[in-house]
């Protein structure tokens, strides 16, 4: 399988995408159901695109991933299918290309890459992949994981048992032999840059990473460094400042010198993008700000990550799309009359 370009909910994984935000484009787009089919709205709540697919994801890289027929392709920002849906899975562009998945047998899946003309550049012979980042991504052969270039080579021999994609210039991986088990950071060149020492850790975001020894986590640097000590029951990484913590079963968020900014109150939340995170509390989701302060109250079934000023949200069954200050810009209600 492939990983999406998107940010989990820190109550899901201790690993996480380490891309957070989406490159600007000449006209912000997004993803809404239009009756029982897909289009995409501008940043002002109008359809751009009329909805005709099965399933719209976001743009990356100038182009998204729709489905049509039961078969993936992808769409350019004027809603042209520049590469004609033809795949079972696909996964979004970075970096120049995007995963693709082709049958193998009657079970098994086959992962390879394609370009933005369609053309696949990587044959589909691995049993999982990343994405492409530094001109490598993570591949797995044979139950190993290793990186491979874009010309589909081997750069870092498949020997380790877990990989994730580089960020920030390291990857985490974890091996057994003489790591025992433990996890530690390359670099693009293969070169061990953090020992194998933690018993589980997340990807560098903004200078940090969280790490695991003794059954607690904390902060290290690029160097291995502690720069929080070993505390909380949970992190996960930085973004605009702020890193969710657990303590307990809650969750509340630290800045760059361990101290708590934001009371562990929260069943569950995400990280800040945009200057806003998503936080649930009783069972329902809304927006906080750097700060702590409520940026968008507390009350919908589920919420997104805001990208480009948006974000979807889920409220009494309706999806909707709402701006900064929480006004709903697209209400599904209504996507039936826009067709």
């Amino acid at each position: 399988m492939f990983l999406k370009s998107s940010i989990h909910s820190v109550t899901a994984s201790a690993i996480v995408v380490c891309c957070l935000t989406i490159p600007a484009q000449s006209e912000a787009l997004f993803p809404v159901e239009c009756g029982e089919e897909h289009g995409y709205i501008n940043d002002e709540g109008k359809l751009v695109i009329p909805g005709r697919f099965e399933e719209a994801r976001s743009f990356h890289e100038g182009l998204a991933a729709v489905r049509k027929d039961d078969l993936w392709g992808f769409v350019n920002t004027k809603g042209e299918i520049v590469i004609k849906p033809q795949f079972k899975e696909v996964g979004d562009f970075a970096d120049g290309l995007a995963p693709i998945a082709r049958r193998k047998g009657l079970l098994s899946k086959a992962f390879g890459f394609i370009d933005t003309s369609g053309r696949v550049v990587v044959d589909c012979e691995y049993e999982e992949v990343g994405r492409f980042c530094d001109g490598l991504a993570r591949a797995k052969k044979d139950g190993k994981w290793g990186f491979i270039g874009k010309d589909g080579e081997w750069k870092i021999k498949p020997e380790f048992d877990v990989a994730a994609d580089f960020c920030d210039g390291l990857a985490r991986v974890q091996s057994g032999g003489a790591w025992s088990g433990r996890f530690g950071y390359i670099d693009t060149n293969n070169r061990l840059k953090i020992n194998p020492k933690f018993d589980d850790c997340g990807d560098f975001n903004e200078g940090l990473a969280p790490a695991e020894q003794g059954g607690k986590w904390g902060f290290i640097n690029k160097s291995g460094e502690l720069i929080i000590d070993p505390q909380f029951d949970g992190a996960w990484i930085f973004s605009n400042g702020r890193a969710c913590v657990k303590v307990g079963n809650k969750i509340g968020y630290v800045d760059k010198s361990g101290n708590v900014v934001i009371h562990p109150v929260y069943e569950d939340a995400r990280a800040f993008n945009e200057g806003l995170a998503p936080v649930k509390r009783d069972g329902r989701w809304g927006y906080i700000a750097t700060d702590g302060s409520t940026a968008i109250p507390i009350r919908h079934d589920e919420a997104d990550d805001f990208q480009q000023g948006l974000a979807r949200v889920v409220t009494n069954g309706t999806e909707n799309w709402v701006n900064k200050d929480g006004r709903v810009i697209w209400p599904s209600s209504l996507a039936a009359g826009h067709k």
